[in-house]
C-alpha cells in the first residue's frame, strides 16, 4: 500500500499576494489592515449568524470553547439530547482512554480485532495527541472539571491507524490489515476521519473508480459501512476536507457520496480558514482555528495528560491536560461528528442519507450571501500583502428545493454552510414524519447518462498568472469549450458523480523553444457543470500535481450541491485549460511558460438520490427572511405554490420564533409576527410541523396533520379528518362543533392541555367533571357518525370544565385516567346544569386562548353532548411521539 496519509490539523503559514487584471471587476487593495474584507467591495466581513452561549460550568476551559457558541442554541438541545447511546469510532492516532475527561465515555469493547488480535486504541510510543483532542471535541464528559464535547454522553472508541507498531497503520505495508480495521467501522453509529491523503494527481491512478487504487478501496469501505452499519440504516462517515487551501477533488474518497466532507471556518468573522481545502464536494463547514497572523484562535480540547501532546499556547512545555491550539479541518470534523451524534440521539431511525440531507437543510451562512471573495491586508517583512481567504461566493442551488421558499445556498468554501446543531436536531426529531422509510443504501436510486463521446479541445492563450486566483477558483475563465447533453430521467438528487476521460498535454517552453512535453494528469483545468435550472457545480484543478502518465486518463468528480435540481432537461459542461507563465508570476527569474491543452474524450454523469414523488416537503429555517431579502427572491419566496397533488408538508421545526400558519389557500403564515409567505390559490398543503415557539396551526378542508412540537401551541384542524399533536407545552385543541370539524384525533392529550369546543361537553355527572375511558371519542354534533374528537391514549383521562372563553367551552386535563375504568355509556342530556370551575384555574396551566377570560363560575347552556368510550379497541392508533 503506497500512500501518504496525514493527520489534518494545521498547515505551514505562508503569506501570498494576489493580483487581478479582470476588466469588469476592480479589486480593493487598500482595505483595513488585519481585517477580512470583500476583495471587490472593500466591505469588512463579520459573522452572519447569532451566537448562543450554552450555559456556565464555572471552569475556564468550558468558557473558552468558543466553537460551542457557533452551533445554534446547543444549550437548549442538551436539555433533551446529549449523544447518549450513540457510539463513535475515532480512526486517528489513538485516544487516551485514561484521560479524566474521556474515561467515562470510552468504550473499549469496540476495539477492532485483526487476525484474532485486539488492536490497542491508545496513542502509540510517539504519543501523538491528535486523536485524543478529536475524541474530546466529540464526547468529553460533562463532569464540571473542564470543557465538554458537543455530544458529551456519546461513547467513543479509538482505532489507532497511525501507530507504526500496529499492522493497521495506514502508512504501513499491511493493506489487508488496514482495510480489515476499516471494514469494522460498521459496528459504530458514526465514524470520524480527521486525516487524509496528501495532494495527488487527478488521473486514472488516483481515481476512486479505478479498482484497486487506495481511493477506490477507501470509497468501497465507506460504502460498506453505509450499507451494513446500524442494522442497515448506515454508519455515518465524516471526514476532514484537508488543509491544503485548494480544491481537493483529487482526494476521491472525500468526494464519495457515502461520506460527509467537512471544511473549516474561523471564530473572528465566520470567514473560511486560510488553510481549509474546498470543493464542490463539501457538505458543511465546522468551526476551527486559523493562523495567529490572521487573527485566528485555536479550539479548546482534551490533550494528552501531563506534558505530552499540544499543551497550552502560553507555555507548551508546561503540563496541561487540555490544549487551546487544536484546529485544522481535523478540528472542524469532530464538531460535526458531535452534531451527528445529537441527531441520532434525537432520532435513531434515520438513514445515512437522511442525516446528510438534514445537515444540508439546517446549515447556515457564516457570512453574508453577497460576500464573495475575501482577503486580509497584512504587513509582512516590511511589505503589504493581500492574503486570500474565501474564494467562492454563495450561490443559489436547486430551484425546486423548497427550502425557505426557494433554492438553497451553497459555496465551495462552506458547502451548504456552517453546521447548526439546534436546527439539525429539531429537524431530526420530525424527519420520520415525511417518509414511510428511512433513506438508506437499499432504496437509493441512480440515473445515468452512460458514456457520452465529446471530442472537444480547450486550448487557450489565457495565462493563469494574469488573472486573480479568486476568479480562477470561482468561475470559468474566458470562452470555454461547451458540451451540451440531455438527461431524460427525473431524480431527486442528493449527489452527482461526473466521470471524465481526457487527454491533457503540457508543453514547456523557454524563450519560445519547446523543452519538454508531458501528457497525463490535469493541470490548471476548470470544469463547470450546469443543470437545466442553472445550478452550477464548479471545480478548478491547479497545476501543482501534474504527472506524465499518458493519454486517455479517467477521473471521477463528486458534487454535493445539486439538491433540489430538476435533472430532466438540457445540461451543459464547460471546461477550460489555462496556461502558466512563471516569468509573469515571478518576474526576474528564468522560469518557463507552460502551454496547456485539454481534450475531453468522453464523460458520464451518474445522479444518486430518490425517485421523485408528489409528496413534497417545504423546509423553513431562521434564515427565511435573510433569503427572502436577496435580490430577486422576495416574490418567489413569499408565495408557496403546490399543484401536483401528493401529501405535502410545511416543515418549520427549526424556526425558533412563533409560527402562525394557515393551510387554507391564500392563508398567510408569519414567523415572529412578521409576514413570511402565503399559500397560492389552487395549492393544497396537507400537513405542517412547527418548532419551539408559541405556534398557531390552522388546517384546511382536507385531512391535515398538525404537529406543534414545543411551546404553548393552538391547533385547529378545520374541516377534514385531522391528526393533532401539541407536543410539550400547554396546548389548546380547538374544535368547531358545527358539522365542519370532521373526525379528528388528538395524539398527546395530557396535563396542561385544554380542549375548546363550540358546544358544551357533558359527562354522566353534573359537576363539571368529565371522566373518559381509553381512546375516548368526543361526539361533537350528536352522532358517532358526525364530527368527533378522539383522545388517543391507553388509560383515558379526567377532564374538568374551566369556563367559557371567546365563545368556546374550555376543558382542562385533570388527571390520568384509571386503566380499569370501563364506563362505555353514551350519555346524552339537553338539560341545563350548574357546574363550577376549579377554584385555582392556574393549577391546570392551560394555554392562554385568543380573547380568553376565566372565572370561578359559569352558566351551562344546552349541552347537546355525547360521550362515547371505545375502551381502546378499534380506535387505537399506535401514534408516534416526537416531543
Amino acid at each position: 500500500m503506497t500512500q501518504t496519509a496525514q493527520l489534518k490539523n494545521s498547515a505551514a503559514w505562508t503569506a501570498s499576494s494576489f493580483f487581478s487584471t479582470t476588466a469588469e471587476k476592480t479589486p480593493v487593495v487598500d482595505g483595513p489592515i488585519g481585517r477580512s474584507y470583500g476583495y471587490y467591495t472593500g466591505k469588512v466581513v463579520t459573522t452572519a449568524f447569532d451566537l448562543f452561549y450554552p450555559g456556565a460550568i464555572g471552569v475556564p476551559e468550558f468558557s473558552r470553547q468558543w466553537h460551542l457558541t457557533r452551533l445554534g442554541d446547543i444549550g437548549k438541545v442538551w436539555e433533551d439530547y446529549t449523544g447518549r447511546g450513540v457510539s463513535v469510532g475515532v480512526y486517528d492516532s489513538g485516544v487516551q482512554s485514561t484521560h479524566w475527561d474521556l474515561a467515562r465515555n470510552y468504550d473499549a469493547s469496540k476495539h477492532v480485532v485483526v487476525d484474532g488480535i485486539t488492536m490497542s486504541g491508545e496513542p502509540g510510543a510517539d504519543m501523538q495527541g491528535h486523536g485524543t483532542s478529536v475524541a474530546g471535541l466529540i464526547a468529553a464528559a460533562r463532569n464540571g472539571r473542564a470543557g465538554v464535547g458537543v455530544a458529551f454522553d456519546a461513547q467513543v472508541t479509538g482505532i489507532n491507524i497511525f501507530n507504526a507498531a500496529l499492522p493497521i497503520d495506514v502508512n504501513g505495508g499491511n493493506s489487508a490489515a488496514f482495510f480489515n480495521a476499516l471494514s469494522q467501522a460498521n459496528q459504530f453509529d458514526v465514524v470520524n476521519h480527521s486525516w487524509g491523503d496528501s495532494r495527488t494527481s487527478v488521473s486514472t491512478a488516483n481515481s476512486r473508480a479505478t479498482p484497486g487504487t487506495f481511493q477506490n478501496l477507501l470509497s468501497e469501505s465507506f460504502a460498506y459501512a453505509a450499507e451494513t452499519g446500524r442494522g442497515g440504516l448506515g454508519t455515518i462517515t465524516i471526514g476532514a476536507a484537508g488543509n491544503d487551501g485548494r480544491d481537493h477533488q483529487s482526494q476521491g474518497s472525500k468526494t464519495d457520496r457515502h461520506g460527509i466532507a467537512v471544511s473549516a471556518y474561523r471564530e473572528a468573522d465566520g470567514v473560511s480558514s486560510y488553510y481549509t481545502s474546498k470543493g464542490a464536494h463539501i457538505l458543511v463547514a465546522g468551526p476551527s482555528n486559523d493562523f495567529s497572523e490572521l487573527g485566528g484562535t485555536g479550539l479548546v480540547a482534551t490533550d494528552l495528560l501531563g506534558v505530552d501532546g499540544y499543551n497550552m499556547n502560553i507555555d507548551p512545555e508546561t503540563a496541561a491536560d487540555y490544549t487551546d491550539s487544536f484546529g485544522g479541518t481535523s478540528g472542524a470534523t469532530p464538531v460535526v461528528t458531535g452534531v451527528v451524534s445529537l441527531i441520532l440521539d434525537a432520532n435513531e431511525g434515520l438513514g445515512w442519507r437522511d442525516v446528510k440531507n438534514i445537515l444540508a437543510a439546517s446549515a447556515k451562512m457564516p457570512v453574508a450571501f453577497e460576500t464573495g471573495a475575501v482577503v486580509q491586508r497584512l504587513v509582512s517583512n516590511g511589505f503589504t500583502v493581500l492574503v486570500g481567504m474565501n474564494e467562492n461566493p454563495f450561490q443559489l442551488n436547486g430551484d425546486t428545493a423548497g427550502w425557505n421558499g426557494g433554492a438553497m445556498h451553497f459555496s465551495n468554501d462552506y458547502g451548504y454552510g456552517a453546521v447548526d446543531a439546534y436546527g439539525a436536531v429539531r429537524m431530526a426529531e420530525v424527519w420520520s414524519l415525511f417518509r414511510a422509510a428511512p433513506l438508506v443504501s437499499g432504496n437509493e436510486t441512480m440515473a445515468t447518462t452512460g458514456i457520452m463521446p465529446v471530442g472537444l479541445t480547450a486550448n487557450t492563450d489565457i495565462d493563469l498568472s494574469s488573472i486573480s486566483t479568486f476568479d480562477a477558483n470561482s468561475d470559468i475563465t474566458g470562452t470555454p469549450q461547451r458540451f451540451t447533453f440531455e438527461v431524460n430521467q427525473s431524480t431527486d438528487v442528493e449527489h452527482i458523480d461526473l466521470t471524465i476521460n481526457y487527454t491533457h498535454t503540457a508543453i514547456e517552453k523557454r524563450n519560445g523553444q519547446i523543452e519538454s512535453t508531458l501528457v497525463g494528469g490535469l493541470a490548471n483545468a476548470q470544469f463547470k457543470l450546469i443543470a437545466p435550472d442553472g445550478t452550477v457545480g464548479f471545480t478548478f484543478q491547479d497545476g501543482d500535481f501534474f504527472e506524465d502518465s499518458g493519454p486517455g486518463q479517467e477521473f471521477v468528480f463528486g458534487f454535493s450541491g445539486f439538491r433540489g435540481v430538476e435533472t430532466k432537461g438540457t445540461w451543459t459542461l464547460e471546461f477550460q485549460s489555462l496556461d502558466m507563465d512563471f516569468d509573469v508570476r515571478f518576474p526576474g527569474n528564468d522560469f518557463p511558460l507552460i502551454d496547456n491543452s485539454l481534450t475531453l474524450n468522453s464523460i458520464k454523469m451518474d445522479m444518486f438520490g430518490s425517485t421523485p414523488t408528489a409528496d413534497d416537503v417545504y423546509t423553513y429555517t431562521n434564515e427565511f427572511f435573510t433569503m427572502k431579502a436577496i435580490d430577486g427572491e422576495s416574490a418567489t419566496r413569499g408565495v408557496l405554490s403546490d399543484t401536483n397533488g401528493g401529501a405535502d408538508w410545511i416543515n418549520a421545526a427549526a424556526v425558533t420564533k412563533a409560527v402562525d400558519v394557515s393551510l387554507a389557500a391564500g392563508g398567510r403564515t408569519t414567523f415572529g409576527g412578521n409576514a413570511a409567505f402565503t399559500i397560492a390559490a389552487g395549492s393544497v398543503i396537507e400537513n405542517v410541523v412547527t418548532g419551539d415557539g408559541a405556534d398557531r396551526l390552522l388546517g384546511n378542508g382536507v385531512d391535515n396533520k398538525l404537529y406543534g412540537m414545543r411551546g404553548n401551541d393552538w391547533l385547529n384542524g378545520g374541516a377534514g379528518n385531522d391528526t393533532l399533536f401539541g407536543g410539550t407545552g400547554n396546548d389548546v385543541f380547538w374544535f368547531e362543533t358545527l358539522a365542519v370539524s370532521g373526525k379528528d384525533k388528538v395524539l398527546d392529550w395530557s396535563f396542561g392541555d385544554t380542549i375548546a369546543t363550540s358546544k358544551q361537553l357533558r359527562g354522566a355527572d353534573q359537576n363539571g367533571i368529565l371522566t373518559v375511558g381509553s381512546n375516548a371519542l368526543l361526539l361533537l354534533d350528536n352522532s358517532v357518525r358526525g364530527d368527533t374528537a378522539e383522545l388517543v391514549g391507553e388509560g383515558g383521562a379526567t377532564l374538568i370544565a374551566l369556563g367559557k372563553s371567546n365563545g368556546q367551552w374550555i376543558y382542562g386535563f385533570l388527571t390520568e385516567g384509571d386503566a380499569d375504568f370501563t364506563d362505555g355509556r353514551v350519555q346524552e342530556s339537553s338539560l341545563g346544569q350548574t357546574g363550577r370551575a376549579a377554584n385555582d384555574t392556574a393549577a391546570f396551566a392551560f394555554a392562554e386562548l385568543p380573547g380568553a377570560h376565566t372565572g370561578n363560575s359559569f352558566d351551562m347552556h344546552q349541552a347537546a353532548f355525547y360521550l362515547y368510550d371505545t375502551m381502546g379497541d378499534a380506535m387505537a392508533t399506535g401514534a408516534q411521539l416526537y416531543a
